[in-house]
């Protein structure tokens, strides 16, 4: 299948291993990782349109049974094993906080790199958003690897503002 780069802006708090927790929940609970076919897709649909993803589901329902959130696994442990050396293509894969890039971690973007690629100590959600005429990626910058992932504080002004976060995984 191919490792699967992600990308996600969350609000900012304190604590980023609190903050890395609260995304894994979320993005399980949403379904937005990799279990394959049409459900994969249903669950892409609801991030980007939620009432879109749920009409879809609907039909989907009717169509396939099957393809139910109840045949989920019911925690990301529980997936995670089932996926094993595949993974789950998304955050799900990052379990921890680290300095520096290394399987399974998530680790910050250097201060001299973020200077050196936004020009500035206080890079802004314009700078990474394809919305706003950004859309740069990090792994083309060579910061991390697959099986791994970094993050980069978001501002406006000189005020904290949310997370950029932004991984490779999967097999």
């Amino acid at each position: 299948m191919g490792a699967t780069q992600w990308r996600h802006f969350i609000p900012y708090q304190p604590d980023i291993e609190a903050a890395l927790k609260q995304l894994r929940n979320e993005v399980f609970e949403r379904g937005d990782y990799s279990y394959g076919g049409l459900d994969t897709l249903a669950a892409t649909i609801e991030r980007l349109d939620p009432e879109a993803g749920r009409k879809y589901r609907e039909r989907l329902a009717l169509l396939s049974p099957n393809i139910t959130k109840s045949r989920r696994p019911k925690s990301i442990e529980s997936l995670l094993k089932k996926y094993g050396d595949t993974g789950a293509h998304s955050v799900l894969d990052i379990d921890h906080i680290c300095a520096a890039p290394e399987y399974g971690g998530l680790s910050p973007v250097p201060e001299d790199c973020v200077v050196e690629i936004f020009g500035t100590p206080y890079p802004s959600r314009d700078l990474l958003s394809p919305d706003n005429g950004g859309g740069l990626r990090l792994y083309d910058c060579n910061l991390y690897g697959r099986w791994s992932a970094v993050y980069l504080v978001l501002f406006t002004g000189e005020t904290p503002t949310e997370y950029y976060i932004e991984g490779c995984s999967g097999d």
